[in-house]
């Protein structure tokens, strides 16, 4: 935050330099690299919770479907160097459309594995159609940035309702010490959840109806050095996040798998739950019979 700060009030690097090329493109890799990355990691979250049989190497295809966009996500960014950074997608790109062939056949071979998975016996249809309307959203959302750089905040979109997906178990469902105030405060936001959400509205609204963004964009367009300073203060705001977003969500970890899962998968989850509840009801059936 501090390094950041620093750069924002000593203006650094110049624009127009190579160095300043190298520090926002470094910047924008970072930034589409965490998101991308979620992604990948929420879209896992959905498959666990369908418990279905995956073929084994669709988190592996899953990964490398991600990260093709990600590259084109920065072959759009380079493409805009000479337009004031903002990128479009350029059809007639070489690399461009070999990257697009790549994507594509990773998308298929994505579907293909769901498909398999949707074929097998005790596959849970609802729970499956979950993942793939999360794969079609998540795909939606990196592509707008595929087709320009600009439209990395409206993407953001995308990037925040995944948020909601991490934390509503924490926040909606987790166990709570009363004893504590933070606790009680959450146990009213529980009961109150109208409220909680239409308070999450009102201020989405005065931000992106331009009641913030009006304020900031005038004090931008007045003092250039006054900008430059705000966008690295969010740089160093969003890279510090990354940073621990890397740390808080480590399932692979033991520690964490032991205290994040069972908010996250519980033995009795509900697609196991409807999947008992067939099987009981085919069972009394036969029995019938």
């Amino acid at each position: 935050m501090l390094v950041f700060f620093a750069i924002g009030v000593l203006g650094l690097p110049s624009a127009g330099t190579k160095i300043a090329f190298w520090y926002t493109l470094g910047l924008v890799s970072v930034d589409c690299f965490h998101v991308i990355r979620q992604s990948f990691g929420v879209l896992q979250l959905f498959k666990r919770r369908a418990e279905a049989s995956f073929p084994a190497f669709l988190s592996r295809v899953d990964n490398y479907y991600f990260m093709s966009l990600f590259v084109l996500q920065l072959t759009t960014f380079v493409n805009g160097i000479d337009n004031n950074f903002d990128g479009r997608f350029d059809p007639a790109n070489p690399f461009s459309q070999v990257m697009v062939v790549v994507a594509v056949i990773l998308f298929a071979s994505v579907v293909n594995g769901l498909v398999k998975a949707w074929r097998s016996p005790n596959s849970d249809k609802e729970a499956l159609l979950e993942v793939f309307a999360c794969l079609l959203l998540q795909s939606a959302s990196a592509l707008l940035v595929v087709y320009r750089t600009r439209l990395y905040t409206a993407s953001l979109a995308m990037h925040f309702v995944e948020y909601h997906v991490l934390m509503a178990p924490r926040c909606l469902k987790s166990e709570l010490d009363l004893s504590k105030r933070v606790d009680r405060i959450a146990a009213g936001l529980r009961r109150h959840r109208v409220v909680f959400y239409a308070g999450v509205v009102v201020v989405a609204a005065a931000v992106s109806g331009g009641t913030l963004l009006n304020v900031v964009g005038v004090a931008v367009t007045n003092d250039l050095s006054f900008g430059w300073l705000f966008v690295n203060l969010f740089n160093g705001i969003f890279v510090a996040h990354f940073f621990a977003d890397a740390f808080l969500w480590k399932f692979h970890e033991p520690y964490y798998r032991k205290t994040l899962s069972p908010m996250f998968f519980s033995a009795r989850g509900k697609a196991a739950k409807r999947r008992e509840s067939r099987s009981r009801s085919r069972r009394s059936t036969v029995d019938n019979r």
